[in-house]
């Protein structure tokens, strides 16, 4: 007889003549492990840390991973004392062949360290998906006896959006609260670190909401829900992130229709209508139609971002293409993308380091072998859903319907964003949740289950067992926080970076703090090519003498080219070894040449990147001030043809790319050509003293 619609505080199985103490003991095991999935969950979305360089991200993962690790060690003690049993999904078996391309996508990476454990902020390398892995697994373990239970995972998921949203409502009036640095955006960002983000976490839980608000006892807590819809709708349209509002329609939708009960009749049938009217931005995107910014619903149908998204995807299809088994390897795509980057993105010298879309980005990660693998999770369990849907009643369908619709937000938001951690944790528990609901093997299990394993015989829980848990913990923890710390240490080093250039601090001491950050941290080689970048920034600052500037030369080119032997496709460390070793060259001309190599490398890794061509028509020019040889006219043609090339590939889209072409042609002579890069640059910011100064300097009239 199926027990699905069981209590999850239900003890009707328990036996009589295991002994209190251990079954006591036992079942606190199988509550802490279930407790750690909750606290991870509300974590890992709320998580922030101000003071680093990477606020959001290294403190959400660093929550993900312990809080794995104690939801591990309390299953592993449920299944040493037969309190626990392992029951495997249909969809686990897809799920597997992903995992398994994923690890060999890793293997056979550009960048094997960078697939293993992610980059930079994205923190997106197999280390990370084993642990989200990890977590669905510990929901469906948990509650597939008791399906019921999946109602307090969606408290923990609308509790962690409520801070988020609050915090997004708070900063957007100007009320002061806690904040990670500079305030950079104008657009709240809440606990995510990114506006499209934030909405994306908002969307999700929305279904979710409207589970509980179904769930409500009484017109006054009905009232509340209703009040708390509306706070995280607010805070959606504060954030303009237009992917997730566009995601709320279907999601909306799509929960109605899989549990009427959810959402009443009316609502679907204007979900439905405003999801198709939803097509409408990215039909216009496509025929290139522009809405104009003061037309009436711009905010909405604006198809800016799905402009730039068409660009991103031109070229990473072209990246599928040369690497279509396995792709390139998890978190690389930064590092391959810039070869592949179509002409239009000329003059966008920031690196765009995920293609903008969930389904490419499996692909560009583990290759057509890792994107099939994906669709098929999705389609066994879109296929369980509909099953699922005619044989649950009462609360398992309801949660059925929220989790459907989180799914498809989830979804529908990320066919323009960026699969971050906390996002795509979403989409793994919302995947493990229709699981534990609906997949057939866990029904089949749940209907056949009696209390003959309930009634074997409880073992207390050994002192080894609990050693050794206890050990394992401790020792993620410490794993998992060393990064964070190295990342305090490493901001310090920024800081004193902007010091040493007003004459406030000296090079050693940056260098220091820099060196201590990477001590900390030796796996990661962010740390270091950060470290060697923000070095390579002072090596023409005229607060430091010829000295400092010899020995910062000689610190960032160890940097950067350790960083280099760790991934060696990596642009930023291309760029500071290539700054680093023009210094050390001198006027040896071997040396001199092997730079100039370097920084042709370069352009060939990133073509359309303007600010490249500067730095080497500034290393050619050094190099006929240290160096009077036949050679100086042509190194100087040479110089003057890439400040050219320079001038032609930027846009408007960064006034200091325009002062640094300006500054260039002012150093070749070319005073025409100065003043002109100048004024761009001012018709962008024009309350930037740099090229109103710089026009002045030339006789020219601002």
């Amino acid at each position: 007889m199926s027990r699905s619609g069981e209590p999850p505080g239900s003890r009707s199985g328990e036996p009589a003549g295991s002994g209190a103490g251990s079954a006591a003991g036992t079942r606190a095991g199988i509550d802490v492990g279930w407790g750690a999935v909750l606290v991870t969950t509300f974590g890992v979305t709320v998580t922030f840390v101000p003071g680093g360089t990477d606020p959001y991200f290294g403190p959400k993962v660093a929550v993900l991973l312990v809080g794995v690790s104690v939801g591990l060690v309390a299953h592993v003690s449920a299944l040493v004392t037969r309190r626990d049993r392992v029951v495997l999904p249909r969809v686990a078996v897809a799920v597997g062949a992903y995992l398994v391309a994923m690890g060999v996508a890793t293997a056979l990476s550009v960048s094997p360290l960078s697939s293993l454990i992610g980059r930079g902020d994205r923190h997106a390398g197999l280390v990370e998906l084993v642990a989200m892995l990890l977590l669905a697994w510990l929901v469906v373990v948990h509650t597939w006896r008791h399906p019921e239970r999946l109602a307090q995972l969606v408290v923990a998921v609308v509790a962690a959006t409520g801070v988020h949203a609050v915090y997004i409502v708070l900063v957007r009036i100007g009320i002061d609260v806690p904040w990670p640095g500079p305030r950079p955006y104008t657009i709240p960002i809440g606990t995510m670190g990114n506006s499209n983000f934030a909405g994306a976490q908002l969307v999700f839980s929305v279904p979710l909401m409207l589970f509980l608000r179904r769930r409500a006892r009484g017109p006054r807590t009905e009232r509340a829900w209703i009040v708390a819809i509306a706070v995280v709708l607010l805070a959606l349209l504060l954030t303009d992130a237009r992917g997730a509002v566009i995601g709320l329609f279907p999601a909306v939708a799509v929960t109605g229709l899989v549990a009427r009960s959810v959402v009443p009749r009316w609502s679907v049938r204007a979900a439905v209508a405003l999801s198709v009217l939803a097509v409408v931005p990215a039909v216009a995107a496509a025929s290139g139609f522009s809405w104009g910014s003061g037309s009436p619903g711009s905010k909405l149908l604006n198809n800016e971002t799905l402009t730039s998204r068409f660009v991103y995807w031109k070229g990473t299809v072209g990246l599928v293409e040369d690497h279509p088994l396995l792709g390139t390897g998890p978190d690389t795509f930064g590092l391959v993308f810039p070869r592949y980057s179509p002409r239009e993105m000329t003059g966008r010298p920031v690196l765009v380091d995920k293609p903008h879309n969930i389904l490419l980005e499996r692909a560009t990660d583990a290759g057509l072998l890792g994107l099939a693998s994906y669709v098929t999770v999705l389609g066994l369990t879109t296929a369980a859903v509909v099953r699922a849907r005619r044989r649950l009643t009462g609360v398992p369908l309801a949660l059925l319907g929220a989790w459907s619709g989180a799914l498809v937000a989830y979804l529908v938001q990320g066919m323009t964003s960026i699969d971050a951690v906390p996002l795509a944790l979403d989409g793994w528990l919302a995947l493990a949740a229709l699981a534990a609901l609906s997949d057939p093997w866990v029904l089949r299990a749940r209907s056949r289950m009696d209390d003959v394993h309930e009634t074997e015989a409880v073992r207390p829980v050994s002192r080894a067992v609990t050693i050794i848990g206890g050990v394992v913990v401790a020792a993620v923890a410490v794993v998992a926080l060393v990064p964070w710390i190295a990342d305090l240490q490493l901001r310090t080093g920024l800081d004193l970076q902007s010091a040493v250039r007003v004459g406030r601090a000296r090079p050693t001491e940056m260098a220091s703090q820099l060196d201590a950050a990477i001590a900390t941290n030796p796996i990661d080689p962010t740390v270091r090519t950060e470290a060697a970048t923000a070095t390579a920034g002072l090596l023409d600052s005229t607060s430091i003498s010829d000295d400092e500037r010899q020995a910062l030369a000689l610190v960032a080119a160890g940097w950067s080219d350790r960083a280099l032997a760790q991934v060696p496709d990596d642009i930023a460390a291309r760029r500071a070894s290539a700054q680093a070793h023009g210094i050390l060259a001198g006027g040896d001309p071997v040396a001199r040449a092997a730079t100039e190599q370097r920084w042709r490398q370069l352009e060939a890794l990133d073509p359309y990147d303007p600010t490249i061509r500067i730095g080497h028509a500034a290393f050619l020019l050094d190099w006929n001030d240290a160096v009077v040889d036949d050679l100086a006219p042509a190194r100087h043609a040479a110089a003057r043809a890439l400040v050219d090339d320079a001038n032609a590939l930027t846009d408007d889209s960064s006034w200091f790319t325009w002062y640094q072409v300006a500054q260039a042609y002012e150093r070749l002579g070319a005073r025409d050509e100065a003043i002109a890069a100048a004024r761009r640059s001012l018709t962008i910011e024009r309350a930037r003293p740099g090229p109103r100064e710089l026009i002045s300097r030339l006789g020219g009239d601002p």
